[in-house]
């Protein structure tokens, strides 16, 4: 025959554990506190635990953003090739989960460039930036990316994104040299 020991004042069998041939009774913090330590604790524990397949890097609209960072909004990963977070130093992205590749995010996101409010979730900063005043895309890239932009190279051509590498204004020069006087290009704006 089996001791039944009450702690906490407990009086269901199904709270409690056998040990030792003993049942000893639990209360709901004991619970609550086995199902805290049960949960996953990074995002790619929360992956296999929830069956999470992608996920998508999303950065904040404003001037602050890396442009590694703006590069990376919107994309979606396997949640096991994400790039590790903190993409690169002042890093403000989040990764929400993606249960479906082709799912369509629905609602608005903050915006603050010219203008402060919200835009449709599924616009990227790429496409955001895009739509700010020259004024605003000056300050963010500098000039002298800024006359290249403005000469019609993406964003990307400032970053390789494979490394998180933003490339600096020497490396940009020797890129861009052979098209461009950059000392004219720049004079010109």
């Amino acid at each position: 025959m089996r001791i039944i020991k009450k702690l906490f004042g407990r009086e269901s069998e199904s709270q409690c554990r056998a040990r030792d041939g003993d049942v000893y009774y639990i209360n709901n913090a004991e619970i609550k506190r086995r199902e805290f330590l049960s949960k996953p604790r990074t995002m790619e524990e929360a992956a296999k635990f929830r069956n999470i397949q992608y996920r998508q890097v999303v950065a904040v609209l404003d001037l602050r953003t890396p442009l590694i960072c703006a590069l990376l909004d919107g994309q979606r990963f396997e949640a096991s090739e994400l790039p590790q977070s903190p993409h690169t130093d002042g890093c403000r992205c989040v990764e929400i989960p993606i249960f479906k590749l082709n799912e369509v995010l629905e609602g608005r996101r903050p915006e603050n460039g010219d203008k402060r409010g919200t835009v449709s979730a599924v616009t990227t900063f790429v496409d955001w930036f895009e739509e700010q005043s020259n004024d605003f895309q000056l300050k963010y890239l500098g000039k002298l990316k800024y006359c290249i932009f403005k000469r019609g190279h993406p964003l990307s051509s400032f970053v390789d994104v494979s490394t998180m590498h933003t490339y600096t204004d020497e490396e940009i020069t020797a890129k861009f040299i052979d098209n461009y006087d950059l000392g004219k290009l720049i004079k010109q704006g």
